[in-house]
């Protein structure tokens, strides 16, 4: 039986807000080059660097506002929380690129995403397997699962797998919520150059 006192929990949380920080700063960093990118330009480190720690607190407090609220709308027959995932997808990079409030950023997703969350919702569901088969692929291939892992404390090529394999799953979440972001934008504000295609070119 998998042990799960203070000590369980106290490596989960600080688990789930190591991973809510380099997802923060993950996103930051490609949304910042996706749309410097889709101007003709290219963000220097230095510049994705900038754009990420300005925003880092607020990043944090959407990231919340939004696991909280989806995590509500799961329990919901999960519908809700699905539908709100969906609306909500370009929230984070709003939030990078336009230095809105995090509330203003959700506004501007829903706004942004109207009329086509039937495409993200398909799309995102792609990337969600994508990342789930891989996670699945670490336990499997090192015989634990995470909750084993994180009580036994030692587990290394688990760690080192799960780490790899969630820096990757956050630069493809990352770079696919970039580029659609700069699609949508680009669809209800205009183009400022059209070069989307070429970010994966």
């Amino acid at each position: 039986m998998t042990e799960t006192g203070p000590a369980f929990w106290t490596i989960a949380v600080l688990a789930l807000v190591g991973g809510m920080i380099v997802s923060s700063i993950t996103q930051a960093f490609l949304t910042r080059a996706t749309v410097a990118y889709s101007q003709g330009r290219r963000a220097s480190l230095a510049e994705s660097a900038r754009a990420g720690l300005a925003v880092f607190l607020p990043l944090m407090g959407l990231s919340l506002v939004i696991a909280v609220a989806t995590a509500f709308g799961m329990l919901l027959l999960i519908i809700p929380g699905l539908m709100l995932m969906t609306a909500w997808s370009v929230a984070t990079p709003a939030l990078i690129e336009e230095r809105v409030g995090i509330f203003e950023a959700i506004e501007r997703s829903n706004e942004l995403t109207r009329g086509s969350r039937w495409r993200i919702f398909f799309l995102m569901v792609a990337v969600g397997l994508v990342t789930w088969v891989t996670t699945v692929a670490v336990q499997f291939f090192t015989g634990v699962d995470e909750a084993e892992a994180i009580a036994a404390f030692a587990n290394v090529p688990y760690l080192a797998a799960s780490i790899l394999v969630g820096t990757l799953n956050s630069l493809l979440i990352g770079t696919v919520q970039s580029a659609i972001y700069v699609e949508l934008r680009s669809l209800k504000d205009g183009p400022a150059t059209n070069r989307l295609e070429q970010i994966f070119a």
